[in-house]
């Protein structure tokens, strides 16, 4: 017998709502319930229950995409294997099922958050209260297929995709916590690609913990340095291949040079990288390796494959950045100009000029010009390693901002140095 209302379910899940008394959202209609897809239904607790027969259409259909690797190859196995959409009931009793997917329900399905835990609300997506489909982890790496299989739009160049996280599935942290990908956007449009600590993202009680949340670009680029220097040394070829032939080390030689100009074939060698407090460890993939020197597998030593090194971080707001050991420090651009700005501002007072109207004149507030005025007052050898880069990690605008900076230089050292 069919339900009594249309729950235009997905594969996979249930509604187990039926029969209890529908709430009102103050404009005469029901309570608009989440966004849900193939699979799955909406209980009256809004949570959602897996229908485990249906789910496993949607594992098949994962699964197949994941094998093709393009839409229009997967639709056409899903059709040979006779994969249908399920039957739907209509409020007056008609039913309608049996119908193959279309590409767009297809890219419908793959897209949705639901299968992997989670609810999209516009553009934003939460962690969800019901159990996964699809592993987190599998979704984002797919995710990352779909983009950078997807199409260009007319009139766009290739600038325009989607920059694709290039180490996704490969970065743990010091609890076995795999990073995942994250973005958010600024104000202007413009795409921040981050790794994340997957419990920062999730909301488990590892929450407590903390987490990590670096820039993907910085972070990148480090292991593609790390793995591009431990190449161009000679002593490492010959630890990872030491059976190389004569031949076989001058191509390598070659190769190297190549990869350098490469970050993103350099990253395809990482195999996992490990992140703990202070030291990173990257683990090269033999296969890969050999791939890239034309050798064997069994030509390569795996435990000679393995990167090590220590690093600080330099945090700004809520995220951080990563300062190999040894490496010169970039210098803090945002710092050094308001340094400079400061030493402007405090010609300006010492011409008589108020805060309101130097504020006025560069079009910002009084607190602010008051703020900044005072980074006129470090000492020179500490606006020096600000223009070298050499301060301590800690040492940012928005820090000496929320401090009191000592009148006395010396104070002024001895507070810094504790950073």
């Amino acid at each position: 017998r069919p339900p009594q209302r249309d729950t235009q379910k997905m594969p996979g899940m249930e509604d187990t709502g039926r029969g209890l008394p529908r709430k009102d959202d103050g404009r005469g209609g029901p309570i608009p319930l989440p966004s849900k897809g193939i699979g799955v239904a909406v209980q009256v607790s809004l949570t959602l229950k897996i229908v485990e027969e249906e789910a496993e259409v949607v594992r098949d259909i994962f699964g197949i995409y994941e094998a093709c690797g393009n839409l229009r190859s997967a639709k056409k196995l899903i059709d040979a294997k006779g994969i249908k959409t399920a039957v739907r009931y209509r409020a007056n009793g008609s039913s309608k099922s049996g119908l193959p997917f279309s590409l767009g329900h297809i890219h419908q399905m793959l897209t949705n958050p639901i299968y992997a835990g989670r609810i999209r609300h516009k553009k934003e997506v939460h962690p969800g209260q019901h159990p996964a489909i699809i592993d987190p982890d599998d979704w984002d790496a797919l995710q990352a297929k779909l983009a950078d299989g997807a199409s260009i739009k007319r009139g766009q160049g290739t600038q325009s995709r989607k920059p694709r996280s290039l180490l996704i599935g490969r970065i743990f942290d010091e609890t076995g916590d795999r990073l995942t990908p994250s973005h958010s956007k600024t104000s202007s449009g413009k795409r921040l690609r981050y790794y994340v600590s997957r419990r920062l993202i999730v909301g488990h009680k590892e929450n407590e913990v903390g987490g990590w949340r670096l820039p993907a670009p910085n972070l990148e680029d480090r292991v593609s340095g790390l793995i591009s220097a431990w190449l161009t040394k000679p002593q490492n070829r010959f630890a990872a291949v030491p059976q190389a032939s004569p031949e076989q080390v001058v191509a390598m030689d070659d190769l190297v040079t190549s990869l350098k100009r490469s970050s993103k074939r350099s990253l395809k060698l990482a195999k996992r990288i490990d992140l703990s407090p202070g030291q990173l460890i990257i683990q090269l993939c033999a296969k890969q390796v050999a791939k890239l020197f034309s050798v064997k597998p069994e030509q390569i030593n795996s435990e000679e494959l393995v990167i090590k090194a220590e690093f600080q971080l330099r945090k700004r707001g809520v995220e951080s950045k990563i300062i190999l050991a040894g490496e010169t420090n970039p210098r803090d651009e945002v710092l050094w100009a308001n340094i400079t700005r400061a030493h402007r501002y405090f010609d300006m007072i010492k011409s008589g000029r108020t805060y309101a109207e130097i504020a006025e004149a560069e079009g910002t507030s009084s607190d602010r010009i008051q703020k900044l005025a005072d980074l006129a007052l470090l000492a020179p050898d500490i606006v020096r390693d600000v223009l070298q880069g050499t301060q301590p990690i800690g040492l940012t605008t928005e820090w000496l901002i929320r401090h009191s900076i000592p009148a006395s230089w010396q104070e002024q050292r001895d507070l810094i140095s504790k950073l």
